[in-house]
């Protein structure tokens, strides 16, 4: 059990590539551009999880999340991109809570999670108006997209 999967609970950490430059290119030449947390803030105890832009942002949790619902994919993939939000949020929040900060760690995954848990009631709403949009990205070799 990675130390991740074990960080956030029963969710599995899907493990999927972050999208290159290549991709993220082609996607936004397509209209893409993230809003970093949506109905949220761009931080997690101060630590950056997402930012408002069109720029590859790969290690923002927000910004791959966004990408991920734009570029939309196969049965299952909205609840592959909420799990690997909730792994990268639990991801940068252990990396930039450091020392005396440490302590707010536990706080930290648990507003991973919740965040996770408002995706997973309300994110189909964003999910199906990319689906209707018709918006697709390039799909990843090997990836679920």
């Amino acid at each position: 059990m990675s130390d991740s999967h074990a960080q956030a609970g029963r969710y599995p950490d899907p493990g999927l590539k972050r999208p290159n430059k290549t991709d993220w290119a082609r996607v936004v030449k397509k209209g893409f551009k993230s809003d970093g947390s949506s109905c949220s803030t761009d931080t997690i105890f101060g630590v950056r999880i997402g930012v408002t832009s069109s720029k590859h942002h790969p290690d923002l949790p927000a910004n791959v999340h966004d990408y991920r619902y734009f570029c939309g994919g196969l049965l299952g993939a909205r609840l592959v991109a909420d799990l690997e939000y909730l792994h990268g949020c639990i991801r940068c929040t252990d990396a930039g809570l450091t020392g005396f900060a440490a302590i707010l760690r536990p706080a930290a995954r648990f507003r991973a999670r919740r965040r996770f848990h408002i995706l997973r009631q309300f994110g189909h709403v964003a999910w199906a108006n990319h689906r209707k949009a018709g918006h697709r990205g390039p799909p990843p070799k090997g990836d679920l997209w």
